[in-house]
This record gives C-alpha cells, sequence and structure tokens, in this order.
C-alpha cells in the first residue's frame, strides 16, 4: 500500500521573554559573559516557546480484538466452553497466516451472567490479533466470526516500531523549525536577532492511532474504513537574542 505523508507546519505555544544581565565586577563569571550565555558583555534577552510538530500518515499496522462467550451454572462447565470455542478461533486465525505470536489472550473472566442472559455464570475470552498488512482486516475479522468469534471490538489502526520511530523523529524536526520560526518572528519584531540555542526540551511525543469498527459490507463481507494515523512531538525551546545590528 502507498504510504501519504502530510506535514503540519503550524507551531503552537506561548513565548516569554526575559531579559539577562551582565556579570559584576566582583562575580565569578569570566570578563564579557552575561548571565544568560551569551558573549558580547551586553544584555541578552532570552525568548522561549512552545512549539509542535505533526505527521500525518497512513497505517501500517492494526489490532483487531476478537472474543467468544460462554455461559453454564457453573465454573468448571464455562472454563472448558470458552477454551474450546477460543481454540477454534485461534486455529482459524493461525491457519489465515496470522503469526502465532500475534494472537495474544488480552481479557479473561468469568462472573454472574447479566441479567438478560439469565442466571448463572458468564465467561469472555478475547484475543488482540495484530494484522501486519491492514488491507486484509475485514477478511481476519470473517475469519474469526465464521470460526465462532461472538465479540468483534475495537480496531485500532497504528504504526509499526520502526514507521513510528522515523515519523516521530520527522515531527520533532518540525516541531523545532516551528519553535525557531516564532522565536525569530519575535525577535525582528523587538529589533533583536537570535544569537543561539540557550535550552530546548523535548515535552510530548505520542502516535494518535485511529479506531473502526466493522460494518457489514452488504455481501457476507466486512468493510473497514482506515482512518490517518497522526505523530505528534511538541517541544519548549529558549533562544538568545540580543539588538540587531
Amino acid at each position: 500500500m502507498r504510504r501519504r505523508t502530510f506535514l503540519t507546519a503550524a507551531g503552537t505555544g506561548t513565548v516569554t521573554a526575559l531579559a539577562g544581565c551582565t556579570a559584576g565586577a566582583d562575580d565569578e563569571a569570566p570578563t564579557g559573559t552575561d548571565r544568560t550565555g551569551g558573549t558580547t558583555g551586553d544584555p541578552e534577552t532570552l525568548i522561549r516557546v512552545a512549539a509542535s510538530g505533526e505527521v500525518e500518515t497512513d497505517p501500517d499496522l492494526a489490532e483487531v480484538y476478537v472474543g467468544v462467550v460462554a455461559t453454564g451454572q457453573d465454573a468448571a462447565t464455562v472454563r472448558d466452553e470458552l477454551s474450546s470455542r477460543a481454540e477454534d478461533v485461534k486455529n482459524a486465525l493461525l491457519d489465515a497466516g496470522i503469526p502465532e505470536e500475534n494472537v495474544r489472550t488480552v481479557q479473561f473472566e468469568i462472573e454472574e451472567a447479566h441479567r438478560e442472559e439469565g442466571s448463572g455464570l458468564r465467561g469472555e475470552h478475547v484475543y488482540e490479533v495484530e494484522v501486519g498488512n491492514v488491507d486484509r482486516v475485514g477478511e481476519i475479522v470473517n475469519v474469526a466470526v465464521d470460526a465462532g468469534a461472538e465479540d468483534v471490538g475495537r480496531i485500532r489502526f497504528t504504526l509499526a516500531e520502526e514507521t513510528a520511530d522515523e515519523l516521530r523523529d520527522t515531527a520533532l524536526r518540525q516541531a523545532l523549525e516551528n519553535a525557531r520560526g516564532e522565536a525569530e518572528t519575535i525577535a525582528d519584531a523587538e529589533g533583536l536577532a537570535i544569537t543561539g540555542v540557550e535550552e530546548v526540551a523535548t515535552t510530548r511525543t505520542d502516535v494518535r492511532a485511529a479506531h473502526a469498527e466493522a460494518a457489514d459490507a452488504g455481501d457476507g463481507g466486512t468493510e473497514i474504513d482506515a482512518g490517518p494515523v497522526t505523530v505528534a512531538a511538541q517541544v519548549e525551546a529558549t533562544y538568545g537574542a540580543a539588538v540587531d545590528g
């Protein structure tokens, strides 16, 4: 599948300007070095900005949650039925080409049955199924349902770790470019010029997954509409600035 990648160039954040001061005769700072790190001997201004960067792209990984349900009058009966049904679903997924390590139990519980289910106990066994080819998600849902899965929960479209790391770096670079642009705009408005970077910190990076639900395609199949995934980064940066010219 062809990947589409879009950069969001707009930065956001707050800005604070602080005046620096030069070292006095009795201070330990070397002559000509002010307390904010400048080397001009003149008071230096600090411009602090916060900015963000985002990259939007198509998902290359899906997490599908499928489960089986069993009811009965005692825990052993419910457990055995759950085990049998869950095994059928897992075997069908493996036969469909899903690696065994990509089928993981994320929920197993036996509790009092819901009122509409009558008296007794109710059990549920849920698998998280990792699908590396997002175009196969609808097919995998059908495989699970045909094998006896009764509960198809949320479907989470996200990114493989390598892809996420690569795009996180891109989002960070975009955030830093936005921060620098904001600082330069502020400096220019005040008749200043940026002299260098004093401090940079990453405040947040995250992958915003897309979620979807299975829909009947009308031909016995399942249609899944996957939205884009966003990788975002936020930074705070402090720049030194001095009178321009």
